[in-house]
């Protein structure tokens, strides 16, 4: 990340908490409030965290970014299967990540995987995302790729979980539409007043990339900003959210 070339963004975004179908019904977004002090803190965006989002009301989802993180198996319905299906089709961006970060092929990575594949069939193809892909540059630069995910130590201090060195992506296409992780970050987004990490950085590039790619937003070009092309995009969630961006990324459709 280099200062004297920062992206000017500027506007309003809405994350959601997303609940599931238990009695009563947990929260899956646990490190939204963090992911909302972090674009705060990076960006000129407004972040703030929005309403609870139950997939099973079967109600069109207006957000740019949806992020969906459990330690145990997802219980979904049709009706999520069915509202994923229209939202990500629609240009929605979506997260899903196992916080049971210990070891790989768990219950929660499991039925991630099969929410994805009931939704897309074999229309989509999920794979490690490459270091040069735009994600990873869009605000920060990651040339490594992806910064560490969480861990977990024992008593004698040492690591015992399973470090995972990429997060897949979700492609229709040659777009991506979603993100898959075993790293854990939300729980490091959880930590409320820890927006320096490089796991919160991370977490703004999501969101970064999220707002320029996706869909679920308008835009307009307005020439007279400067230097260079800038667009502007509004969020359908908000109906108020902008996003200014260099000539370099104004090539979008």
């Amino acid at each position: 990340f280099k200062p004297e070339n920062k992206i000017s963004i500027t506007g309003i975004v809405y994350l959601p908490h997303v609940f599931d179908q238990s009695v009563p019904p947990k929260n899956m977004s646990s490190g939204v409030l963090g992911l909302v002090d972090a674009v705060r803190s990076y960006t000129d965006i407004i972040a703030k965290a929005d309403k609870h989002l139950n997939f099973w009301t079967n109600k069109s989802i207006r957000n740019p970014f949806v992020y969906i993180g459990t330690p145990s198996l997802w219980k979904y319905t049709k009706f999520d299967v069915q509202g994923f299906r229209e939202y990500l089709l629609n240009g929605g961006f979506a997260m899903f990540e196992n916080l049971f970060y210990v070891s790989r092929h768990t219950p929660a990575e499991a039925s991630f995987k099969q929410f994805i594949k009931d939704v897309f069939g074999s229309r989509a193809r999920v794979y490690p995302i490459p270091n040069y892909h735009p994600i990873y540059h869009c605000f920060f630069d990651f040339d490594d790729g992806p910064p560490p995910g969480a861990v977990i130590k024992n008593s004698e201090g040492h690591v015992i979980s399973i470090p995972i060195d990429y997060i897949e992506g979700i492609f229709l296409g040659d777009r991506l539409v979603g993100i898959y992780s075993n790293k854990g970050w939300g729980r490091i987004w959880s930590w409320r007043g820890s927006s320096i990490s490089p796991q919160h950085r991370m977490g703004v590039n999501i969101i970064v990339y999220a707002m320029r790619k996706g869909g679920k937003a308008s835009k307009k070009i307005d020439y007279t900003l400067k230097p260079g092309i800038n667009a502007i995009r509004s969020s359908f969630s908000s109906k108020h959210s902008i996003y200014q961006k260099n000539a370099a990324y104004s090539t979008d459709k």
